[in-house]
């Protein structure tokens, strides 16, 4: 089970198999990296290794909450086009054994499958920081904007999980409200500097395009959305 750093797992491989060639013959190769193909265990599917990936679909910023809530994890699991039935049974055991479900991912898909979870993960993470933001510009203190915005995003969250993303959408865009959104951009130029307004047009136009689609505003109002975050 190879657990470095993206970058480093290939070469750990190579070292492997440097040290010993003789015995990784039948020898199972599992890498955890969410982006990475299964081109980086080569070394030791040439002489005889077995190679697949999984990968938890969870943020690790805490060990000890990570461990007490592994369970019910999702995985993403990528095997090799002439999979064996061993290394199936032996991951699909593993996982089952840390309370996990499994998606299979190809191989040739993963970076797409990984880029989904950094944003979802990652990128949240800068959203948020962006909304904080906003309020840093018009005096609100961090810890009080985190504060305020926490019961939000945890009530969102539930939203998204009870709902859907696309049915869990509030606020003036899911209600054609374009005045509203037109004081945004306009206040946008009074308190934050030129191009902060940026993230806010481009998620603007995102959410116009999900009201739109969910048929809870007509297309003139989608277009003037559109207008206004262009």
């Amino acid at each position: 089970m190879l657990t470095t750093p993206d970058d480093a797992i290939e070469k750990v491989v190579s070292e492997i198999v440097n040290k010993d060639p003789g015995m990784i013959k039948g020898k199972l190769f599992i890498h955890f990296s969410g982006a990475k193909s299964l081109k980086v265990l080569a070394a030791a599917v040439k002489i005889g290794g077995l190679s697949a990936s999984i990968h938890p679909i969870k943020s690790f910023a805490s060990i000890e909450n990570s461990i007490s809530t592994l369970t019910g994890t999702i995985y993403g699991v990528t095997y090799p086009e002439n999979k064996d039935k061993e290394t199936k049974e032996y991951i699909n055991f593993f996982i089952a054994s840390l309370g996990g479900k499994i998606v299979e991912v190809e191989d040739c898909k993963k970076s797409m499958y990984h880029a989904a979870a950094c944003v979802a993960s990652n990128y949240l993470v800068s959203l948020i920081n962006y909304a904080v933001q906003i309020h840093e510009s018009i005096g609100i203190k961090p810890e009080d904007s985190l504060k305020g915005l926490a019961g939000l995003i945890e009530g969102t969250v539930a939203n998204i999980k009870n709902l859907g993303p696309q049915n869990a959408l509030t606020g003036p865009i899911a209600r054609g409200d374009t005045g509203t959104v037109k004081e945004h951009m306009e206040n946008f130029k009074l308190f934050m500097k030129p191009g902060e307004e940026h993230i806010y047009r481009v998620m603007g136009q995102e959410t116009a395009k999900i009201a739109f689609g969910n048929g809870w505003i007509k297309k003139e109002v989608f277009k003037e959305f559109i207008r206004i975050f262009t």
